[in-house]
């Protein structure tokens, strides 16, 4: 059985706009230390906690109400190769996905085509 140590995070910045892809190692998290995830502009999108591996808080800025939303996820669901729907806590409306790049991608650029297609309208 192969465990999955990988995982991509696809988000939008919540400064600049801009969609973009970040990897994500199981083993960044060594010893304790927490993961800041930021844009290529320098802001930051993420913050990852976790004390013993097993359950991880996501603090993510949000691009619509303009506020940062705390995720609680089990190390399970996160490593579990399927992926993980990051939303905003007041609207519902998508934010970004974690999970295995092949899957994560398909989705995200889905997503994009289905936003252009209801802008087009």
């Amino acid at each position: 059985m192969l465990i999955a140590t990988n995982a991509v995070l696809a988000m939008r910045c919540p400064e600049c706009g801009k969609m973009e892809f970040h990897d994500l190692s199981r083993f960044a998290f060594s010893r304790g230390k927490n993961v800041e995830i930021n844009c290529s502009c320098g802001a930051s999108k993420m913050l990852v906690i976790t004390k013993n591996r097993s359950i991880y808080w996501l603090h993510f800025a949000c691009v619509i109400c303009e506020t940062k939303h705390v995720l609680e996820i089990s190390g399970k669901s996160l490593w579990s190769g399927e992926v993980v729907r990051l939303a905003c806590q007041d609207t519902g409306l998508d934010l970004g996905h974690i999970g295995p790049e092949a899957k994560v991608y398909d989705l995200s650029f889905s997503r994009e085509h289905e936003l252009e297609a209801l802008v087009d309208e």
